[in-house]
C-alpha cells in the first residue's frame, strides 16, 4: 500500500514539475520570440492568398517574429507534397534572385493545394526547420470552395501551438454590436481578424453586453426591443431567441456559468441594482447580493463557486468578490480611484479592469496580487475588455474620433492593433470560448 502512496505522490511531484517547465518554457518563448516565414502556397489549385491569411494570423500571436514578405522571393528551400509526410529535398538559394538572401528564420511555413473533385481541394502544409532541413510540423485537410480562410485560421492555430505551446486564436470567432447610422444596431459574429461578417440580429433599439455559452452555440444579450431592457439567449445555428427576463427596471450584464445551467445578470426590478442567478433548467432567479449600493457588471470564476462584480458600496466603482457557498463579498481591487468591468485571466489570477487612476483616463489594466498595475490601453475612454481562452490576448472597445472601436493587445502588452475600419462603429466584442 505504502509503494502505491509513494508512486503517486511521485507522479503528481514528476506532473507538477513537467508543468512548471512547460510554463517557464512557454514563457521564455513569448518574451524572446521566434522567427518565421510565411510561404505563398503553391500547387495548381493555389488560387488563393492562404499565404497572406497565415501570415497576418500568426503576426497577430504573441510570442513570434514573422517576415513581412513572403519568402517565395528568397525561397531557401524545397517542399515536396505527397500522400505521405512532406520532405524537404533541398535548402539552396532561391535561384530567381540575384540579390544576397537575407538570413533564414528559425522556422518557415510552406504549403501546397490541389483540386481534387468539383470545388473540392485538398490543403498540405508543413513547418520546416531550414537549419536542420527537419521538418517540425505537418498536416493535411479536405475543404470546399468556400472555406479557404477557416483553412488558414486552422493551420495558423496548428503552427501557433506546436511552436508556441499554447492553443492559437486564429479560428476563434468574436460576437460584437455594430452600430449604424439612423439609430441602428446589429449583433453579429466575425472572424478574429474581422473577415466573414456576418449578422445575428437587427433592430432599431439598442443592442448591449453578448455573452458566450461555453459551448458556443449560444449567445445571450440585452435588448431594448420592447421600449425597456431584457435579456435574452439566440441560438446562432438556428436563430431561435429566447426572452428570458421580463421584468421592470433594469436588467444588464448577461454572464454564462462555467457548466452552462446558469446566467449571472444584474436586475433592478426588486427596487435596488443586485446580482441575480437565472436557472436556464426552469426559470428559477435566486438574488444573490442585496446591498443599497449599485452592483452589476458579474462574471465567473472558472470554478463556478464564485462571481466577480462591480459595486459601488466603498463609495466609487470597485471589484469585488462574492462566494456563493456563503455568501460572502469581499473587495479585491485596491489602486486606482475607479475599478470597473473585470475580466478573469483564463490562465493566472490576475484581474482585467477598466481603471482610472486619478487622473481621468479609463484604460485597461492587469491587476494582480502584491505588483503595481500596469496599462493595455492608452486612450482615455476604454470599455469592455475579453480574454481570448489562451490567456495571451484581449480586446477591448476604446472611443476615437472616428467612433467606438475594438482593439487587440497581447497580455504582455507587446502587441496592439485595431480592427479594420470597415467594420465601422463597434462595441462589446468578446471572445468565443472554442
Amino acid at each position: 500500500m505504502m509503494w502505491r502512496v509513494c508512486t503517486a505522490a511521485l507522479l503528481l511531484l514528476q506532473m507538477a514539475t513537467a508543468h512548471a517547465s512547460l510554463t517557464v518554457h512557454i514563457q521564455q518563448t513569448l518574451e524572446k520570440g521566434l522567427d518565421l516565414a510565411v510561404a505563398n502556397f503553391s500547387g495548381p489549385a493555389a488560387g488563393e492568398p492562404l499565404g497572406d491569411i497565415i501570415r497576418n494570423d500568426l503576426r497577430h500571436s504573441p510570442g513570434l517574429r514573422v517576415a513581412e514578405q513572403a519568402v517565395g522571393a528568397w525561397q531557401p528551400g524545397v517542399m515536396e507534397f505527397n500522400e505521405a509526410a512532406p520532405t524537404v529535398t533541398s535548402l539552396t538559394e532561391a535561384e530567381a534572385s540575384n540579390e544576397p538572401a537575407p538570413a533564414l528564420p528559425k522556422y518557415i511555413v510552406q504549403g501546397f493545394v490541389q483540386q481534387i473533385a468539383p470545388q473540392r481541394y485538398h490543403f498540405s502544409y508543413a513547418v520546416v526547420e531550414p537549419a536542420t532541413q527537419r521538418v517540425v510540423l505537418s498536416g493535411q485537410l479536405k475543404a470546399g470552395n468556400g472555406r479557404w480562410r477557416a483553412v488558414a485560421h486552422y493551420i495558423s492555430d496548428a503552427v501557433y501551438e506546436k511552436l508556441i505551446g499554447v492553443p492559437g486564436m486564429a479560428s476563434r470567432q468574436l460576437a460584437y454590436v455594430q452600430v449604424q447610422q439612423g439609430s441602428r444596431y446589429r449583433l453579429m459574429l466575425a472572424d478574429s481578424d474581422g473577415a466573414n461578417a456576418r449578422t445575428l440580429l437587427q433592430s432599431t433599439q439598442p443592442l448591449l453586453s453578448p455573452s458566450w455559452s461555453p459551448d458556443g452555440k449560444t449567445i445571450a444579450y440585452v435588448s431594448f426591443e420592447d421600449g425597456q431592457s431584457a435579456i435574452y439567449s439566440q441560438n446562432i445555428s438556428s436563430g431561435e431567441r429566447t426572452r428570458l427576463t421580463a421584468l421592470t427596471g433594469t436588467s444588464a450584464a448577461p454572464s454564462w456559468s462555467p457548466d452552462g445551467q446558469r446566467l449571472a445578470m444584474s436586475l433592478s426590478a426588486a427596487g435596488n441594482t443586485d446580482i441575480y442567478i437565472y436557472r436556464l433548467s426552469d426559470g428559477d432567479l435566486q438574488r444573490v447580493t442585496d446591498h443599497a449600493a449599485i452592483d452589476t457588471e458579474p462574471t465567473w470564476a472558472a470554478d463556478g463557486n464564485s462571481l466577480l462584480f462591480t459595486s459601488d458600496r466603498s463609495g466609487r466603482a470597485q471589484i469585488y468578490r462574492l462566494d456563493l457557498r456563503s455568501n460572502d463579498a469581499q473587495r479585491v481591487s485596491f489602486t486606482g480611484r475607479f475599478n470597473a468591468r473585470a475580466a478573469l485571466d483564463p490562465t493566472s489570477d490576475a484581474i482585467v479592469t477598466i481603471h482610472d487612476s486619478g487622473d481621468g483616463r479609463y484604460r485597461v489594466a492587469v491587476l494582480e496580487p502584491r505588483r503595481t498595475p500596469w496599462f493595455l490601453s492608452s486612450g482615455a475612454l476604454a470599455s469592455s475588455p475579453s480574454f481570448a481562452s489562451n490567456g495571451l490576448l484581449l480586446t477591448y472597445t476604446e472611443q476615437t474620433a472616428g467612433g467606438d472601436r475594438v482593439f487587440f493587445v497581447s497580455r504582455d502588452g507587446q502587441l496592439r492593433w485595431q480592427w479594420p475600419e470597415r467594420l465601422g462603429t463597434v462595441r462589446s466584442a468578446v471572445w468565443a470560448p472554442k
